[in-house]
């Protein structure tokens, strides 16, 4: 179940970048939160998708979520950087 669990993840992502080409801003954000939200997700797949946010709603002028979701990724890699 853990492994069809985490190929969800990979495909909600792929999904996720596949709507981001296109500027289907509101199906892409779905799906980096659908990867984000999850606690089985690993780091690196929710720095991408917390990048990929991040992305969007600078796109989109939205400085507050753009906001939370940068500091999401900053902590992640600070995480990353401290236990390397």
């Amino acid at each position: 179940l853990l492994k069809q669990d985490m190929a969800n993840h990979y495909l909600q992502f792929a999904m996720g970048e596949l709507c981001y080409l296109q500027q289907l801003w509101g199906k892409s954000i779905a799906c980096y939160e659908s990867v984000i939200s999850s606690p089985h997700v690993n780091n690196d797949l929710k720095e991408q998708s917390h990048f990929r946010l991040f992305s969007i709603y600078e796109e989109n002028e939205n400085a507050q979520q753009s906001a939370v979701h940068q500091k999401k990724l900053i902590q992640l890699l600070a995480n990353k950087i401290h236990y390397e």
